[in-house]
């Protein structure tokens, strides 16, 4: 995702996360309304996801007062096409403690346990894993390619070899008639 130019503030705006009444459940116009100030550019962004989050938590309500907050736009809509674990790795990254307190307050809510922020993945350790992942398959994809390019250039080269030994086995049929 392009972050050029944007620090964590750029990202989401603090003072429309409230988790006083968390288990307080609200429609995104509604969430909205209550912040007209900030709306341009910004998404009513669930920071615990509506959909594709952990099997545990699938079917919680996620439209609470204690999981909503205003967001860039283009950033929520970018996390949007990710899976859930990368999704929980930034935005644990971004939102920092607010995030933790959202995965708890989707779980308090809907009768479950709350994890401490221990239990849920650290970011630091899972970004190394996933920064790894990618380089592998970067270099994967390469090596791939690398193999592709130089079967297709065999492949060719032996078609036109086998071309020019046709073509010449027939004029050396011809000249002996």
């Amino acid at each position: 995702m392009n972050y050029y130019g944007k620090n964590v503030t750029s990202f989401f705006v603090s003072e429309t996360y409230n988790d006083t009444n968390p288990c307080q459940v609200i429609e995104n116009d509604k969430f909205r309304q209550l912040f007209p100030q900030y709306v341009t550019n910004r998404d009513v962004e669930h920071i615990v996801d509506k959909m594709n989050t952990e099997c545990e938590i699938e079917k919680c309500n996620k439209n609470i007062m204690g999981n909503l907050l205003l967001a860039d736009s283009s950033w929520n809509r970018g996390m949007g096409q990710l899976c859930w674990e990368q999704v929980k790795v930034e935005k644990s990254q971004v939102y920092g403690p607010i995030f933790y307190k959202a995965m708890n307050n989707v779980r308090k809510c809907c009768g479950l346990d709350t994890l401490t922020p221990t239990v849920i993945d650290t970011p630091s350790s899972k970004h190394d894993d996933t920064k790894s992942s990618i380089y592998f398959l970067l270099y994967a994809s390469g090596l791939f390619i690398a193999i592709v390019v130089l079967f297709g250039g065999y492949l060719c080269y032996t078609k036109k070899r086998d071309n020019d030994y046709r073509y010449t086995d027939l004029n050396e049929f011809d000249d002996n008639l």
